[in-house]
């Protein structure tokens, strides 16, 4: 990879990521956001790669909720409230409370799960979820015989709304959020959470009322239809389009590296 590319959306383990200070070293890229969901303690121990010349931009993706839809946005050098951490703590026990529910589920559905587990330490996502399903062989050779090799297939299948063992979980209201934190809003792969077209008026909101002030547009979780839409999007509604491979695993790193001149505008709007 080039030292003047890296990434702008990637997970540690500090939530469902995989991804490790060797592995960033190893890649090449000359810049990473830690984009946590919900969480920025994974971030300091990361700041020991600038050491290494790799730029390391705080942030943080939170699970968010406006207009009775659920999704997510990246703070890029969040500044933020006391009680904002307050907040991101209550919402983590209802994420705990949610992978209880969800690991019965899947109990119930003949996977082998470990709530303790899946529950010590990290952030329990639907990518920590998935993790601990397939740490069992019996869970992946049950899930082979449905044509389910991997994790993403996986969340589709069972985690997501709709799924076999999905529960819902509400994200974090963007009103009362964005009153306890500052920073660079970018909102992440809409593609993945908003329907295409359907729901453009609910960005458009966002941008009007909430500070939006870019949008992932080149993502692993978009189609080329919907790369094309939400860049055409963007345009009209005067948001910055991002490129973003929302970087868990390792082998994700080698794929939709951003270029720097991204985290340049980043950090010009960030001085604004």
């Amino acid at each position: 990879m080039e030292t003047n590319k890296g990434h702008l959306h990637l997970h540690t383990g500090a939530s469902d990521g995989l991804i490790t200070i060797e592995d960033i070293a190893k890649s090449g890229i000359g810049f990473a956001a830690i984009t946590d969901h919900d969480t920025m303690e994974g971030i300091e121990k990361f700041k020991a790669l600038e050491k290494q010349g790799i730029d390391i931009i705080p942030a943080i993706e939170l699970s968010a909720r406006h207009m009775g839809k659920n999704m997510h946005i990246v703070v890029y050098y969040p500044e933020y409230k006391p009680e904002f951490i307050e907040v991101l703590s209550s919402f983590r026990q209802k994420r705990e409370q949610r992978g209880v529910r969800t690991a019965e589920n899947l109990n119930r559905l003949g996977f082998r799960i470990s709530i303790e587990e899946m529950t010590r330490g990290n952030i329990v996502t639907k990518g920590t979820i998935a993790n601990s399903v397939f740490s069992y062989p019996e869970n992946r050779e049950l899930l082979g015989k449905q044509g389910i090799t991997t994790k993403d297939a996986f969340i589709k299948t069972y985690l997501n709304n709709g799924g076999l063992a999905s529960v819902e979980l509400k994200g974090m209201d963007v009103k009362g959020l964005f009153s306890m934190v500052n920073g660079v809003k970018v909102l992440a792969h809409p593609g993945h959470n908003l329907g295409m077209g359907i729901e453009d008026y609910i960005i458009d909101d966002l941008v009007k009322n909430y500070g939006i002030w870019g949008m992932e547009v080149w993502t692993r979780k978009h189609s080329e239809e919907e790369e094309e839409h939400y860049y055409c999007l963007a345009k009209k509604l005067g948001l910055y389009p991002t490129m973003s491979n929302d970087v868990h695993f390792p082998e994700q790193l080698e794929k939709n590296n951003a270029p720097y001149y991204m985290l340049e505008a980043i950090r010009k709007q960030r001085k604004k």
